[in-house]
C-alpha cells in the first residue's frame, strides 16, 4: 500500500494533511471550548445567538471577492510548477490590484448602507436588549474588519497554490485561540458592551495573522514576487477575474445553501434556537471538519495533476476520498448513542436535552456535506463549474421555498438541516457520476496514447 503514495505530489499532500491534522485538531478543541466560554461571556443566550448570526453574515460577505482569490489559486499553480518568476509576479500583481479596486468600491457602497439599516428588525432582536445604535456600531466595526479581510485574505489562495494549506489552518487556529483567551479572561460588562468589545477583538485577531504571513511569504519563499503596479497584466487580470467569477457564482449559491441557516433561524424562529443549532453542529461536524483537512490541499493537487495529465493520481485520490465520505457517515452514526453524555460533559448545566431524531438527521447531513465537498473539490480542481452552477441554482430556490413552507408547520431549527439534505443530494449524485466519467475518459485516452507510442 505504501508504494502507491511515494510520488512527490503524494508527499506534498501527506505533509500538508499531517500538519493540518495537528493544527485542526487543536482548532476543534478550541471550538468546543469556546461554546461554554461564550455562554458565560454573554450570560444571555439570545445575545449569544445574535453573535453567531453576525459571524455567519460576515462569512457571507467574505465570498464577495468575486472569485479573484480562487481564480489566482488555479492559475498560479502552473507558473509556480514551471518556476516562471515573471508570470508568477504578473498573476500576483494583477490579482492584488484588481482586488484592491473592488475593495475600495465595496467600502464606499457597504459602510453607508450598514449605518442606516434597522438591525433590530433584520436580526429579530428586541431594542430593549440591544439598541439599534449599538447594533449599527457593531456592524460598522465588523464591516471594517471584513473590508480589510477582502484584501489581505488573498494570501490564503497563494498558500493553497504553493501547496502550503497548513499555514491557512495555522492562521485560523491563532485567530480562534486569541478570541477564546480574550473571552475567557475579560471581565465583561453588559451583553451590548460585550458585543462591541468582541467585534474589536475579532477585527484584530482575524486580520493581524493575514498581514504578518503576507509580509513573511514575500520576503522568504516568494522573495522578489511581491505585488507591483508595474507588473500588472490586463490579460492575466481578466483571466483570474473571469475564471474566478465562475467559481464565485457557485460559491455564492453554495453560501445560500449552507451559510444562511443561522440567519434563517434568527429571522423565522428566534436567536435562542441558533445556540442549540450551533451545539449540534459543532458535535456532528467535528469528524467532517477533520475530513475536510484531507480535501483542502487536494484542490490545487488535482489542478496540478490535471496540468501534468496524471489522471492515475487523480483517480487514486478520488476513490480514496469517496470512501472517506462513507467512513465519516459511519463515525457520525457512532456518536448518536453517546450524545447526551457528550453534551453533559461539554456544557454542564447549560447542556440541552439530546433529541436522537435530530441527531440522526444531522449525522446524515454530515455525510451529504462531506460527499458534496469531495466531488466539489475535484470539480474545482478541473475548473469545472457549469454543472454545479445549474444544480445549485435550482437548489437555492428549492431551499427557500421548502424552508418557508415547512417552518410554518414545525418551527424548529432542524427543518433547515433536513432541507439541506434534500437540496444537496441531487448535486452529490450527478457530480459524482460526471467526474467519474471524466476520469475514465482521460484514462482510456492515456491508455490508447501509450499503445500508439508502442
Amino acid at each position: 500500500m505504501v508504494k502507491h503514495f511515494r510520488t512527490k505530489q503524494d508527499k506534498e499532500i501527506i505533509k500538508n494533511v499531517s500538519g493540518a491534522f495537528l493544527i485542526k485538531g487543536a482548532a476543534l478543541l478550541v471550538s468546543f471550548a469556546s461554546m461554554p466560554v461564550y455562554i458565560k461571556f454573554f450570560n444571555n443566550e439570545e445575545v449569544l445567538g445574535l453573535w453567531f448570526t453576525i459571524l455567519s453574515i460576515l462569512s457571507w460577505i467574505l465570498t464577495f471577492d468575486f472569485g479573484i482569490g480562487n481564480g489566482l489559486r488555479n492559475h498560479l499553480v502552473k507558473p509556480l510548477e514551471e518556476k516562471n518568476s515573471k508570470s508568477t509576479k504578473e498573476y500576483i500583481s494583477s490579482a492584488y490590484i484588481t482586488l484592491a479596486l473592488f475593495t475600495i468600491l465595496i467600502a464606499i457602497i457597504v459602510i453607508p448602507i450598514i449605518l442606516f439599516l434597522n438591525w433590530n428588525t433584520i436580526l429579530n432582536i428586541s431594542s430593549e436588549l440591544v439598541r439599534n445604535e449599538t447594533l449599527r456600531y457593531v456592524m460598522g466595526i465588523n464591516a471594517i474588519s471584513i473590508i480589510m479581510q477582502f484584501f489581505f485574505r488573498i494570501i490564503s489562495s497563494i498558500f493553497y497554490a504553493l501547496q502550503m494549506s497548513v499555514v491557512n489552518n495555522f492562521m485560523a487556529l491563532i485567530t480562534s485561540v486569541s478570541q477564546l483567551l480574550f473571552a475567557l479572561f475579560y471581565i465583561g460588562g453588559t451583553p451590548s458592551d460585550n458585543l462591541i468589545v468582541l467585534s474589536y477583538v475579532y477585527l484584530i485577531c482575524v486580520n493581524f495573522p493575514l498581514i504578518i504571513t503576507t509580509i513573511v511569504i514575500f520576503i522568504t519563499k516568494l522573495k522578489g514576487m511581491s505585488p507591483s503596479i508595474k507588473m500588472f497584466d490586463k490579460a492575466k487580470a481578466n483571466t483570474v477575474f473571469f475564471d474566478g467569477s465562475k467559481i464565485f457564482v457557485n460559491q455564492l449559491l453554495y453560501l445560500v445553501l449552507t451559510g444562511t441557516n443561522s440567519f434563517l433561524i434568527t429571522r423565522l424562529i428566534n436567536n435562542i434556537q441558533v445556540v442549540e443549532y450551533q451545539q449540534y453542529y459543532r458535535i456532528f461536524m467535528l469528524i467532517g471538519s477533520l475530513y475536510l483537512i484531507v480535501l483542502t490541499p487536494l484542490w490545487s493537487g488535482v489542478t496540478k495533476a490535471h496540468i501534468n495529465k496524471d489522471y492515475h493520481w487523480i483517480n487514486k485520490y478520488f476513490k480514496l476520498t469517496v470512501l472517506g465520505s462513507f467512513i465519516v457517515l459511519f463515525a457520525q452514526l457512532l456518536i448518536i448513542p453517546f450524545l447526551q453524555f457528550g453534551f453533559d460533559i461539554w456544557l454542564g448545566d447549560n447542556a440541552p436535552q439530546a433529541n436522537y431524531l435530530y441527531a440522526l438527521i444531522f449525522a446524515i447531513f454530515g455525510f451529504v456535506f462531506t460527499f458534496q465537498s469531495t466531488v466539489s473539490t475535484f470539480a474545482m480542481g478541473f475548473n469545472k463549474t457549469k454543472l454545479q452552477a445549474k444544480i445549485y441554482g435550482v437548489a437555492v430556490v428549492l431551499k427557500v421555498l421548502l424552508s418557508l413552507w415547512l417552518v410554518s408547520y414545525y418551527p424548529y431549527w432542524i427543518i433547515f438541516v433536513l432541507v439541506d439534505i434534500v437540496t444537496f443530494a441531487p448535486y452529490c449524485i450527478l457530480e459524482y457520476f460526471d467526474i467519474r466519467r471524466i476520469i475514465n475518459t482521460r484514462l482510456i485516452l492515456l491508455k490508447e496514447s501509450t499503445l500508439n507510442e508502442l
